[in-house]
């Protein structure tokens, strides 16, 4: 062989080897890396068969590549997720045909874990908001609770994925849950959060939390917060149909109960502002509902609406329904007086009492009608009484929007400014009495009584035993209440009342 043959024969058989060794690369390290990326490709786009077929290629070097960087690239897509640069479904899509490849059971556990804890809470908050807004009692959303179950759960195709786990996972999910429960019923405590929001948290928490029993206690402790609200939200109910009078009643039976309640605090905003807006809109409507009635002339309704209102609005400005009712008693006075021999015989014959004292069916006004007539208000009810008098009596009268009834008749001493001062008896008995008159009936204020009989003199003050400086003193203090008016003839009756202030 000649030399030259022998070189290129040596440069051949190196190249061989150089081939080959390159061959001995490419299965080694080049091959193996490009299957890799063709396995997680599958992996992505959901060929789980594929993928298997590409794990086991080349010799297991494919695998081993696999085994070696699965870790990262699920490291690297759980931070995909949480850095919010993909959406949960392709992230969990991906690790579940991990999963359900063989030798990788378990193997997505700790990454799993990550994307749950956070993709489980977004789960729970979006059930609570809905219960916010939709959510009564045994309200469930059936959609949301699936949804709930399947991150829980990794549910897909009705597979439990997460059974294939050893107990971190399902610990750490509760532990989340848990977690986020605790603080939001903190911030409820603390006064920072609304009943209707902690309520429904709770609410949610035990029907879609596995492990309960922290959920179950937290619905305990918001039982007395539920009274609170429910009195709150049967106010609201009140103020929303304008009852305001029950609004208020119940939010300050209710202020008084569930005051010194330590969760009361995180209603008391709500329940001022409520008390607020029913007592400064119902003033105004209520009163100008007594005006409608008024003015309807349903005159009863309006007068007990006033009656209500007062009670409640110290301050109320009732005038124009008051001016409303006040009966026409000018009208109705001059009517009767123009009438008054027929009227006052009739009136006499009716036995009204007087403080049981005097009795109209004992006086006669045959051929002697009185002769004087004083207008005024005795009982202070805005409406002015009407005396008629001669010199030895008093005729008195009021009237309502039904027209002038009769009070009665009764010796007279003299008027007084809320009643009239009056007497009867002689030497062997002498009694003065102060009576006074409010709101058409008569009552006794004040007495003063001698009877001398066989035993001796017996003096009585206000029905109790006295001695004659006793009476005379109270005599003297009864005739102190006699004031002077200014009466006028009745046949000037006309003039006279259409003289007077309405």
């Amino acid at each position: 062989m000649k030399k030259g043959t022998k070189v290129w024969l040596i440069i051949f058989i190196i190249d061989i080897i150089l081939i080959a060794a390159g061959a001995v690369v490419g299965v080694i390290f080049i091959l193996p890396k490009f299957y890799e990326a063709k396995f997680y490709n599958a992996i992505e786009t959901g060929n789980r068969d594929e993928a298997d077929k590409i794990l086991f290629t080349d010799f297991g070097f494919v695998k081993k590549r696999v085994d070696a960087s699965l870790p990262d690239y699920l490291t690297y897509q759980a931070n995909l997720y949480l850095d919010g640069k993909t959406d949960y479904d392709t992230v969990k899509d991906i690790f579940i045909e991990i999963e359900n490849m063989d030798g990788y059971s378990g193997a997505t556990e700790l990454y799993f874990t990550k994307i749950n804890s956070i993709e489980i809470i977004n789960a729970y908050k979006t059930a609570v908001r809905d219960y916010i807004d939709n959510g009564s009692k045994d309200y469930e959303n059936a959609e949301l609770k699936e949804g709930f179950d399947t991150v829980y759960l990794i549910k897909k195709y009705f597979v439990r994925y997460a059974d294939n786990f050893k107990g971190d996972y399902k610990d750490t999910l509760d532990s989340a849950l848990n977690s986020e429960l605790e603080e939001q019923f903190a911030a409820f405590q603390s006064g920072e959060m609304k009943y209707r929001v902690i309520d429904a948290y709770a609410q949610i928490a035990v029907s879609y939390y596995y492990d309960k029993e922290y959920a179950n206690w937290v619905k305990d402790s918001l039982r007395d917060a539920a009274d609170i609200n429910d009195a709150y939200l049967m106010a609201r109910e009140h103020y929303r149909n304008k009852e305001y009078f029950e609004c208020i009643e119940l939010l300050k039976e209710s202020i008084k109960q569930f005051g010194g309640s330590d969760l009361y605090g995180t209603f008391k905003e709500d329940y001022e502002t409520l008390l607020a807006k029913a007592e400064s809109e119902g003033e105004s409507y209520y009163i100008s509902e007594a005006v409608r009635l008024a003015k309807e002339e349903k005159f009863e309704e309006a007068l007990e609406l006033s009656e209500k209102i007062k009670k409640v609005y110290k301050n109320a400005d009732l005038s124009e329904v008051q001016e409303l009712c006040r009966p026409k008693w000018k009208e109705k006075y001059k009517e009767y007086l123009a009438n008054l021999s027929d009227n006052i015989k009739e009136d006499m014959s009716k036995g009204v009492s007087v403080a049981g004292l005097f009795n109209s069916s004992e006086y006669s006004t045959e051929g002697a009608l009185p002769e004087k007539l004083y207008i005024g208000d005795l009982d202070g009810d805005d409406v002015p009484e009407m005396v008629l008098m001669d010199d030895e009596k008093a005729f008195f009268y009021g009237c309502d929007r039904g027209g002038v009834y009769f009070l009665g008749v009764c010796n007279l001493v003299g008027l007084a400014s809320d009643g009239v001062v009056s007497s009867f008896g002689g030497t062997a008995y002498d009694a003065y009495y102060y009576l006074g008159l409010n709101d058409g009936k008569w009552s006794i204020k004040l007495s003063a009584v001698k009877d001398v009989t066989e035993d001796g003199t017996v003096y009585k003050v206000d029905n109790s035993d006295s001695d004659e400086a006793g009476f005379e003193a109270a005599v003297q203090e009864i005739k102190g209440k006699v004031k002077e008016v200014k009466s006028v003839s009745i046949e000037d009756y006309e003039s006279y009342i259409d003289s007077l202030k309405d």
